[in-house]
This record gives C-alpha cells, sequence and structure tokens, in this order.
C-alpha cells in the first residue's frame, strides 16, 4: 500500500506542478532565510573573535620590566597555562643611502609569542643571526615595502659611558609582522623589529671586542601569559599582590591585563528576542502558503474520499507529499543558507585583512529545522481534519460557516505576519542603530595618508597629479584627498592683522569635511572666494561677505610671528578675496584639520594646531596658491614658517604635497602592495631639485579602523554590553572595564 501511496503523491504534484513548485520554493527559501539569520550572528562572533586575537592578542597578562624570579613566579603558578617573552634591547637607526632614515625598537620574541598574538602577514620569525622580521606599518612609513634588506646603525656604550662605538649591519628581512604595537594596549615596550637570539648576541659580542669592554646594555623583559579559563579574577589579585611585595616603592606594581581579552569570557549572546522572532516570521510563512492552499487541498481529499480511500490512506498521502517538500527543501535551504551567510559577510566583514569563519549554532537551527517541519505536518494534519468533516456530497468543499471561517483566519495571518515583520524591522532599526552608526565611521576614516619621508635642509617633496592619478588607481583606493598647508598673516577689512593655517584643497574634496551650500564653486575654484574656519574668538572673527587678505613676504619668514608686516616691501604678494562661508565652530575638534584627524605634527599641522598656529583657518581652492606663486619669483626659497611644516623652493606650479588615502573595507593592506610600493619609489625623481633621498612614505591606520569596526559589527543583533573604544591607541575595552 505505501508504494501504491507513494506513486499516487508523485502523480499528485506533477498534476499540479505549478502548486507543488510553490509550495517547495516557499519552503525552501524560509528555512535558507532563518539559516542566514541564525548563523549571521554566530558567523560575526567567531570571526571577529579570530580577528580580536590577531589584533590584540590572546595573552590574559603581561608583567613589564620583568626580571628572573617573575618569570619563575608564572612558571610555578599552576593557573598559569603559557608564557611568552618579548625583550626589548634598544632603538637602532634605520639606514638608507647616506642618511638615517628613521628608527626602530628592536629585539627578539619567543615562539610562545606567536600563539599570543604576534601575527606574521608574510615570511617567518628570524633564525639566522643575519635575519630580520619587522612590523608592516614601520616598512612603509620607511619606504621599504618590498624590500629585501635593511640596513641599521646601532651605537653602543661601554659601561663607564666614556667609551663608545657605532656598528652597521645589513639584515635579510624574512617576515613581516601585522600591526600589533599601536594596538596592544599595554606599558610594555613593544618591538617593532625582531632578531633571533643568535643575532643578538653577535651583535653584543661585536660591539664588546670594538669597545674593548663590556657594553651598556639594559634590556626590557616583558612575560605574557594566559590563564585557565575561570582562574583569571583569582590570578590577577594573586599577582598583584605579588608585585606588591617584590617591587616596593616602584611604579610598576600591577600586572598588565589585557583589557581586550574580556571581549572572548563576555562573547555575545544572540539575543533571544531576536532568536523566537526569526523562528515566527519562518514558521508564519510556510503555514501561511499552506492556509492559501487549504481551499483546493480540501477538494482534493473530499474527491479521495468519494472514490474509497480510508481515513488512514488519505493521512498518509498528504504525510507522503509533505515530505516530499520539506525534505529536499530542508537539505536544499541548509546548503542555500550557508552558501549566502559566506556572500553576506564576504560584503560586511574585511575578507581582505580576516578570515571569515561561518559558523552553525546547531542547538538553534536543530530546534528551527524540528519547529518548521512539526509547524508544516500540523498544518497538513488541520488540512485533512477540515476535509474529513466536509460532506461528500454537493460540491464538495468547504460548508459556508468553515469557508467564512478559513478566510478570517486566512486574514488574522495576514495581519499577524504583517506584525511580526513590523516588529523584527524595529528591532532590526533600534537594535542596530547606534552600532551601525560607529561602525560607519570607522569605516569612512581614511586608511593611510601618503606625505613627505624626508627633508634636507626643510625642502618639501611634492605630488605630481600623475603620482596622485597611479594612488587613485591602485585596487582598492575609494578615494584621495590631496591638499597643502602653509602659514600666513592675514587682515580683514579693518586691516585688524591674524595668523591662520592656509589649507588648500580642491572643492569637492572640502565638500566632504564641511558645509559648502553657501559656497560657489566656480568662484571657490578660481580663487576668487575661500572658506574661513574660526574657534570662537571675539577678537577675529570674519563675516561671509567680507574681504580678507593674504599677506606673504617671502624674504621674512618672521612675519608670520611677528605680524610685522611691511606694505612697502618688495618681497609682499597680497591676494584679497571674498569669503564665501564664515564659519564658527565651538572647539578647536570641529575645524578641518581635526576632522581630516592630522594626528601627528609629521602630516603638517601639529596635534594642537590652535597653541601653535592660532584659532583661525583659511580654505582655498589651489588656483589661488598659484596666484601667489606667480608673484614670487622663480627660484626663490619662500619661508613661511621657521623650523616648520612647509617650505616652497623655486616651486612655480602649485602641487600637493600630502594625500588621505581611502580604501574598500574588503581591500588588500596597501602597506604591503607592490602597485603601492612602486608609487613610493616614483616620487624620488618627480622634480630637478629633489635628490635621491627624498620620498615619500605611507602612514597607516588600517588595522586601528577596521578593528574598531568589527567591534562595532559585533554587538548588532546581540546581547551585549557597550564598548569603550580609545580613538589613539585602537584598543577597545568593554564597560565593566573600561575605568580601569
Amino acid at each position: 500500500m505505501v508504494k501504491n501511496m507513494l506513486s499516487l503523491a508523485i502523480q499528485g504534484m506533477r498534476r499540479r506542478k505549478r502548486q507543488s513548485m510553490l509550495i517547495f520554493f516557499v519552503l525552501l527559501i524560509s528555512f535558507a532565510f532563518a539559516i542566514m539569520l541564525l548563523s549571521y550572528s554566530s558567523s560575526i562572533s567567531s570571526t571577529n573573535s579570530q580577528l580580536r586575537l590577531d589584533t590584540y592578542g590572546s595573552w590574559y597578562g603581561a608583567i613589564t620590566d620583568g626580571v628572573n624570579s617573575d618569570l619563575e613566579y608564572l612558571e610555578s603558578t599552576e593557573w598559569v597555562e603559557d608564557i611568552g617573552t618579548s625583550v626589548n634591547y634598544d632603538i637602532a637607526s634605520v639606514i638608507i643611502g647616506d642618511n638615517i632614515m628613521g628608527s626602530l625598537r628592536l629585539g627578539t620574541v619567543d615562539d610562545s609569542m606567536l600563539d599570543m598574538g604576534i601575527t606574521l602577514e608574510s615570511g617567518r620569525l628570524p633564525k639566522a643571526s643575519n635575519e630580520i622580521a619587522i612590523e608592516s606599518t614601520e616598512l612603509t612609513e620607511l619606504g621599504l615595502a618590498s624590500a629585501s634588506s635593511i640596513t641599521l646603525r646601532f651605537t653602543f656604550y661601554s659601561e663607564s659611558g666614556e667609551e663608545s662605538t657605532v656598528l652597521e649591519k645589513t639584515y635579510r628581512i624574512v617576515g613581516v609582522i601585522k600591526q600589533y604595537t599601536s594596538l596592544w594596549d599595554t606599558d610594555a615596550t613593544l618591538n617593532e623589529a625582531i632578531l633571533s637570539e643568535e643575532g643578538i648576541n653577535e651583535l653584543l659580542a661585536e660591539a664588546e671586542e670594538s669597545l674593548g669592554s663590556k657594553a651598556s646594555v639594559s634590556p626590557e623583559y616583558t612575560y605574557f601569559f594566559t590563564v585557565s579559563s575561570g582562574y583569571e579574577s583569582t590570578f590577577e589579585s594573586k599577582a598583584n599582590s605579588y608585585l606588591w611585595s617584590v617591587r616596593e616603592g616602584t611604579n610598576v606594581r600591577y600586572v598588565q591585563v589585557n583589557s581586550v581579552i574580556s571581549m572572548e569570557a563576555e562573547e555575545a549572546q544572540l539575543n533571544t528576542f531576536y532568536v523566537w522572532l526569526v523562528l515566527a516570521v519562518t514558521l508564519l510563512a510556510v503555514v501561511m502558503i499552506y492556509i492559501l492552499q487549504m481551499q483546493s487541498d480540501v477538494k482534493k481529499i473530499v474527491r479521495l474520499r468519494s472514490i474509497g480511500s480510508t481515513k488512514g490512506q488519505v493521512r498518509l498521502l498528504i504525510l507522503m507529499e509533505a515530505l516530499m517538500l520539506c525534505v529536499p527543501a530542508l537539505l536544499l535551504g541548509t546548503l542555500l543558507g550557508l552558501l549566502g551567510i559566506k556572500a553576506l559577510l564576504g560584503l560586511s566583514v574585511y575578507s581582505g585583512s580576516v578570515n571569515i569563519a561561518v559558523s552553525l549554532p546547531w542547538n538553534y537551527l536543530l530546534t528551527s529545522a524540528t519547529v518548521w517541519i512539526v509547524g508544516v505536518l500540523l498544518v497538513r494534519m488541520l488540512t485533512i481534519q477540515v476535509a474529513l468533516a466536509t460532506p461528500l456530497t454537493g460540491r464538495m468543499g468547504m460548508q459556508r460557516k468553515k469557508s467564512n471561517f478559513y478566510s478570517k483566519f486566512r486574514r488574522v495571518l495576514i495581519m499577524l505576519m504583517a506584525i511580526l515583520l513590523s516588529m523584527s524591522t524595529l528591532f532590526t532599526i533600534v537594535n542596530v542603530a547606534e552600532p551601525l552608526n560607529n561602525y560607519q565611521e570607522w569605516t569612512s576614516k581614511w586608511s593611510y595618508c601618503f606625505y613627505p619621508a624626508y627633508r634636507h635642509n626643510n625642502i618639501a617633496v611634492y605630488l605630481d597629479d600623475s603620482i596622485l592619478s597611479e594612488i587613485s588607481s591602485t585596487p582598492g583606493v575609494t578615494d584621495v584627498v590631496a591638499f597643502s598647508s602653509f602659514y600666513s598673516v592675514t587682515t580683514s577689512d579693518d586691516s585688524e592683522a591674524k595668523r591662520v593655517n592656509v589649507i588648500v584643497m580642491d572643492y569637492e574634496d572640502v565638500a566632504r569635511f564641511l558645509d559648502v551650500s553657501e559656497v560657489d564653486e566656480l568662484s571657490y575654484e578660481n580663487g576668487e572666494s575661500v572658506i574661513a574656519q574660526n574657534i570662537e574668538d571675539e577678537s577675529y572673527i570674519p563675516e561671509t561677505g567680507d574681504t580678507i587678505t593674504v599677506n606673504i613676504d617671502y624674504a621674512n619668514s618672521m612675519a608670520v610671528y611677528d605680524y610685522a608686516l611691511n606694505e612697502d616691501s618688495t618681497d609682499l604678494v597680497s591676494i584679497s578675496v571674498n569669503i564665501a562661508s564664515s564659519q564658527t565652530v565651538p572647539t578647536l575638534f570641529d575645524t578641518l584639520p581635526y576632522t581630516m584627524e592630522f594626528i601627528s605634527d609629521t602630516y603638517g599641522i601639529a596635534g594642537n594646531p590652535e597653541a601653535i598656529f592660532g584659532s583661525s583657518y583659511v580654505i582655498c581652492s589651489r588656483t589661488l596658491l598659484q596666484n601667489i606663486l606667480n608673484e614670487i619669483p622663480e627660484g626663490t626659497i619662500w619661508e613661511i614658517f621657521d623650523g616648520g611644516a612647509m617650505f616652497y623652493h623655486g616651486q612655480s606650479e602649485a602641487k600637493y604635497y600630502q594625500a588621505l588615502v581611502y580604501t574598500d573595507t574588503n581591500a588588500e593592506n596597501l602597506a604591503t602592495d607592490t602597485a603601492m610600493s612602486n608609487i613610493l619609489k616614483l616620487t624620488k625623481d618627480q622634480t630637478n631639485y629633489i635628490q635621491d633621498s627624498y620620498y615619500y612614505k605611507l602612514n597607516s591606520r588600517r588595522e586601528i579602523n577596521y578593528a574598531n569596526a568589527q567591534v562595532y559589527q559585533q554587538s548588532i543583533n546581540h546581547d551585549c554590553c557597550e564598548w569603550h573604544v580609545h580613538s589613539d591607541c585602537g584598543a577597545a575595552d568593554s564597560c565593566e572595564h573600561s575605568e580601569a
């Protein structure tokens, strides 16, 4: 009988091909939908968990300025699972050609540090004495992203301090370390470059041979360690008691705790309300498709009963039809859901730098599958019961009373579906709004700053338009904001002198940071109008429509300090322009320089421009700068700010000298990109008066931005506490630890 009923079920489905395909499609999509929604948060959590380990390290704590007794204490404590040692020796100068082009904090690490978070982007740790591994961001800043070797200069002193020796050694770069020194929240001195133990010993032996005595070297030991789960707080208290007893009178009396590792212990759990909401929507979609088909199903069952089919045969037939649609939909829906979640994760996480981990919460998925199948079978059984209660004579359809009830029930289901969808939408908006806003903020920040690496006698290097075009066309780069800046004395309509920072930038780039609704683009680009920005200051707040004069005394660099403008000077260039928009902001953090996040005076504008340059800014186009240059004799050394950020030496064409580089979230790391390295190399020969030692380099904030963005992304659709993110270093800690 079973075989016959199976054959009958297959024939029936073939006759109702369109109806069967519709039901199968709804079943397939509904279960795939459940798989994706329930797996997304779990997968995000797993992916971010690995990201945290790669970015902030898996170590629980660290003892800085360590000694042998500290190591013995950790080794003798049963709760300590693993110990990694990092030793910092000193700073070595980087030699390129005949010039010192930067420095590196240098030391050694053991193999355990690889398990605790020092991640290699490529290569390996050094083994031989002539090998070295260097942090990727440091290679970039030194302009050595594609270099195979590096020359370091070491200065050693004798113990008496009376003798010194200088050694230069060339090392083969065998490993590129993922950025970690600016991300790990610890007071330890972390190594930007790592040598082998053999390399350090050989270097010290050579220094002592040259000095003829023992070299004065004070290595700094830091012991990183992990703790057995559940004993973290207990061990922290015990370790602090130990340090208080052995380090009386010193500042290092507390164990350093990795504030970010607490995220692992408090890993966000999927919101229970959200889980049941997903299940309800999924189940309701299945119920509705069968309810909509109930009228025709009742007629089919009544016909079968009228030709002699028993109730048992009818139930078996309907059950077989349901299972023949459910089982394939369940299997294919799972596969489709897995493919969908992987594609969704590829769009929403940084696949260029993070390994995507698809995680399935089997407890929720099995519950979802069980509820889903039970829901389907219950609806089918309901259909059978309605059909069995229908007379076998007449129209063989539901009676009017039941038909009316069925119609009302269908309307209730539609209303319920609308309510659940509205609730899920509202829940998502409310729950996602804040973390999504923070996520977008971090992903919208610039990833790299392209800036001069070296100046001889403060001669600036410039970016040709061809170089900017090369950067813009590099894979992964979404935008490039180029700019220049110089310092000037301005006079307003009442001739009051004011020292300002003049920022040169294209109109479309200014629009990224400021409100330009009052500014005529053509007038701005033609150098006829400028934008004034001031921190509230009663002494000088120009208004929109005023005329302001930019004054450059190119023979007197002290004029920018003293406002000592000699209007009769033959070396004075004065350009009068209209103020298209005067923007008074309450604090320094609302000004354009801070909006662009200049975090170092290396970039031209120092960390506190208000204290150094005053509180006023003039933002203009390159045309206005060109008008100034046209008035200055070619070849003139124009010293705008004594010992400071910007010099024009014989520059006849206005050019930009810095650029902020924005990248796509899935872009590869430009710090080790070969194309970008070639662009950096091109800047060496861009003008006749720039020697080979002048070049550009890339400052990277990519890892900091992406790590913080992932923290906020993880909180979407989760029950978790608020994360506080340190904007200076990128480390994040939970609200439970933020005070510490």
